[in-house]
């Protein structure tokens, strides 16, 4: 189904509503059709038991099917008396769940394939021996073996090399261990395909069917029962998935929970206000919306989804033009895939040495992940780029949006501007804005931050402006023609919003400087460090508060700089008394750019360990990509591998393991040795979380806007049942929360119960610690961006271009909009404290006893707030 296209000339709205209808019709149509594109290529790939529906209706039956198992054994169990049945020693070594889960996986499959009961029987044995030779080998050499028998072995490709490594392994680490023969694998597995066929009588039966003349075979096969709730999960999950677009007329306006934001019900109903799952929640945000408790937070958002866009078309061209040219380091997908060396010979493989052949595994490995990583980043730009061709069939379209359930903003269509600079840079506001007195000031400086060559983006605002004089040939040749001079920009920090910005400069010079030129690019002001200034200004800290630019100061302040000169120095002592990874990180360098994630992301409770896996993503990463690629001959970051247990020294490198940890341990001590009121701030949030948790109440606060956040992570009444051999876990329900159900098709309704697994009244505690502190900080971020949209509206602007603590509007506005930004931010703290908020809250609910166990507020500075009026680069 085709969207009607419509020229920009149009502007029949009724026409336009009836266009958007069909495009909304057209994404529940695409949506449904990947689902089931997606399904079948699981089918395809790793059997019928794979499918999200076969899933579901595995997890129901798991619980039913368990009961069978547990049945059987207590029935056949007779204390060494009489005969026993060949699988009762086998099958008392395993848990019923984890059978049930195997006997399941394999009769889905052999549904779906058609398979004859006797095949079934075989791969349910063969499955139960991969289970019980994992066990034997944990049981006689330890768990730290058998679990790297299973990383091994899962991280093969398909189930063909799994197998093929497993036995393998096998081999050499039980090799005493005989193969079953198939008449032992059928004789194991015949209690549990019994078990399937008394657990589900109404889903699935066993039945006898003709094959040629007087042949006949059994099969298990679906009921018409189960075919029936087959179908079901599939229409349902299908339909709830539309690819959501951005729209060509207004969404509609949010005034309820469920009332946006399309117009055809089956794509609305997709679409809530705030994105929570937990039906307590829901509860609170519906009754704040129906007290009038939530007006403010509506009507900004509707105010944000208000904005019109239009794609920039020179931008578009671009992107399409640099990912067919295979231009690099513009973070875009290669347009062709990683050549796989020619297969060696036996002859030759025959001749290679062991660490040969694992260097030479290892490589083809690696080509074979990267491959898969660039089809998909292809198939994702390639969608990008077909979403924006067809917007550019309408004089302009609009983004709806939405909330998480801390009150941060997001648009809904996956094609957005908030997404990388390639697509963001393709988003300018439809409607244009004369510059006015002030507006090529703040073009110029946004010019200078997306570029932010020589780091100019942490220099004053003149230094910024002489920046842009200074090299306003270069940004011209770059405006006038890009692909010319695609090696003057490709190395900014933002390369298709510096052209973008480029562009609009140029053709301001072109129509002669004027202050009447109608610019349509959005100029970004971004907070210095958010999730520390909101810590600040709720402490009142002035002395960290200066860190991140929330005082008055000539120049921006640079926190991760400061952080990254005190890691030099502790390196530098350690290093003079012979630490080698000291010596090594400073050799390799250390700089603002390396400790800038970990320093971001610290008021948002990321942790030591959190740091070292961002370095190794972020650092270690590309590094490691281009020693791959032949770029780079080796990551100056690494160090040989040592074993733990031998002090044995390998020849392979670690690929800077051990030096992602070493930074990340002193950018941990630097950051808490000079944040210590965030840090306690952020205690204070863990320790009045846990405190809750303890009691199994959830954290619940009110927004500055009146949003209603519940901070709650149940603990869901399931245990994961996971298989050695093949890559698949389940969660299940444990017996004891089943329903009690009466009544006709009492198994059908039993299995569709267990789908829906359920919460217990207990919290999560080690969740709610650690998850608490970005909580409230993103509730207080998102009420920022929101109190800051209300203030500008009611002074007349209605676009903006908003990313979190991003902040952005026409040039010709952005002079007003510098000083809103942070008469709200102000505005807020004034008003609002959260720590006394979750504290009144946390005294409301708990016991006398909880209540003792509180933490005190942390003590608060002296701090005026309304220097953050006179800090202007808070943001900037």
């Amino acid at each position: 189904m085709q969207p009607q296209v419509l020229t920009t000339s149009a502007n029949d709205t009724a026409t336009l509503i009836e266009a958007q209808r069909t495009i909304e019709l057209r994404a529940s149509q695409d949506g449904y059709n990947r689902y089931i594109k997606q399904q079948q290529s699981a089918v395809d790939n790793l059997g019928g038991q794979s499918s999200a529906e076969a899933v579901k209706m595995i997890r129901g039956s798991i619980p039913l099917v368990a009961e069978q198992i547990n049945a059987w054994i207590e029935a056949n169990d007779h204390g060494g008396r009489g005969k026993r049945h060949a699988a009762l020693a086998v099958l008392k070594r395993f848990d019923a769940d984890l059978l049930a889960f195997l006997s399941l996986n394999s009769v889905f499959a052999g549904i779906t394939e058609e398979h004859t009961i006797t095949a079934i029987q075989t791969v349910i044995g063969g499955q139960v021996e991969a289970e019980l030779i994992a066990l034997d080998i944990e049981e006689a050499q330890g768990r730290k073996v058998a679990k790297r028998i299973k990383e091994v072995t899962q991280r093969q490709g398909s189930a063909r090399n799994r197998k093929k490594v497993f036995n393998k392994l096998t081999s050499e680490h039980l090799p005493e261990h005989q193969s079953w023969a198939q008449d032992h694998k059928l004789r194991i597995a015949e209690p549990l395909v019994n078990a399937v066929l008394l657990a589900l009588p109404d889903l699935i039966e066993m039945v006898t069917i003709p094959v040629a003349r007087n042949n006949t075979q059994t099969v298990i096969r679906l009921t018409e029962e189960g075919i029936q709730l087959f179908g079901q999960l599939r229409e349902s999950m299908a339909w709830m998935q539309p690819i959501h677009r951005p729209m060509v007329v207004p969404p509609r306006p949010w005034a309820d929970f469920d009332t946006g934001c399309y117009y055809e019900e089956r794509s609305a109903r997709t679409v809530k206000l705030v994105r929570t799952y937990n039906k307590d929640h829901k509860a609170l945000v519906k009754q704040a919306i129906a007290d009038g408790q939530m007006s403010y937070v509506l009507k900004a958002v509707n105010a944000v989804q208000n904005t019109s866009w239009a794609i920039n078309q020179p931008i578009l061209d671009l992107v399409e033009w640099a990912f067919n040219a295979g231009i690099e380091d513009l973070g875009l997908p290669s347009p062709e895939l990683r050549p796989v060396p020619a297969k060696i010979d036996a002859e030759e493989w025959e001749a290679m040495s062991p660490q040969q052949r694992k260097a030479h595994r290892l490589i083809l490995a690696g080509i074979h992940k990267r491959n898969r990583g660039i089809v998909s980043d292809q198939a994702v730009l390639l969608r990008d780029l077909e979403t924006a061709k067809e917007l550019t069939a309408y004089q302009q379209f609009w983004l709806p949006h939405n909330l998480d359930f801390r009150g941060r903003v997001y648009p809904v269509p996956h094609f957005n501007h908030q997404r990388a600079d390639h697509i963001k840079a393709m988003f300018q506001f439809a409607n244009g804005e004369p510059l006015g007195e002030f507006g090529i000031a703040w073009l110029s400086v946004h010019l200078a931050n997306c570029g932010d060559f020589d780091k100019v983006s942490k220099e004053d605002f003149d230094t910024r402006l002489q920046w842009v004089e200074d090299n306003e040939q270069m940004i011209l040749a770059v405006g006038n023609d890009p692909k010319a001079t695609v090696d003057l920009w490709k190395q900014a920090d933002s390369p298709f919003m510096f052209v973008a910005a480029c562009m609009e400069y140029a053709r301001w010079v072109a129509t002669g400087r004027s202050e009447d030129f109608v610019s349509y690019l959005a100029v970004a002001l971004d907070g210095s460090n958010s999730g520390l200034q909101h810590y600040a200004a709720a402490l009142r800290s002035e002395s960290e508060a200066s860190l991140v630019s929330l005082t008055p100061a000539a120049k921006p302040s640079d926190l991760y700089n400061t952080i990254s000169k005190l890691v030099v120095a502790a390196m530098q002592a350690e290093a003079a008394e012979g630490n080698v990874l000291a010596q090594v990180c400073l050799a390799a360098g250390i700089n603002r750019s390396i400790v800038k994630r970990n320093v971001m992301t610290f008021a948002y409770s990321s942790e030591q360990f959190g740091f070292r896996q961002q370095l190794m993503t972020d650092l270690m990463g590309p590094i490691n990509e281009k020693v791959f690629l032949g770029r780079l001959e080796a990551n100056p970051y690494a160090i040989h591998r040592v074993n733990k247990d031998t002090g044995e020294v390998s020849d392979d490198l670690d690929g800077g393991f051990a030096a992602a940890g070493y930074i990340a341990a002193k950018v941990w001590q630097a950051v808490t040795m000079t944040v210590t009121k965030a840090t306690e701030g952020m205690e204070f949030f863990k320790r009045l979380a846990g405190t809750l948790a303890h009691e199994a109440k959830p954290l619940i606060w009110s927004t500055p806007l009146g949003l209603p956040v519940m901070h709650k992570y149940s603990v869901w009444d399931v245990k994961e049942v996971q298989l050695n051999l093949y890559d698949r876990s389940m969660p299940v329900l444990k017996a004891s929360s089943h329903d009690k159900i009466t009544g006709d098709n009492i198994v059908l309704r039993r299995v569709r119960a267990n789908i829906r697994t359920k919460p217990t009244s207990r919290i999560d505690k080690d969740k709610a610690r650690s998850a608490v502190a970005p909580n409230v900080i993103h509730s207080m971020d998102g009420s920022h961006l929101l109190l800051t949209v209300l203030n500008a509206e009611y002074e007349g602007m209605c676009d903006f271009a908003l990313i979190h603590d991003s902040f952005g509007v026409h040039a010709g506005k952005t002079q007003r909009f510098f000083d809103i930004i942070r008469e709200s931010f102000v505005e807020m703290y004034d008003n609002y404290c959260p720590f006394e908020e979750v504290l009144a809250y946390a005294k409301s609910v708990l016991s006398d006893a909880g209540i003792e166990k509180l933490p005190a507020i942390p003590a608060k500075g002296d701090m005026d707030l309304s220097v953050v009026l006179h800090a202007h680069y808070a943001f900037a």
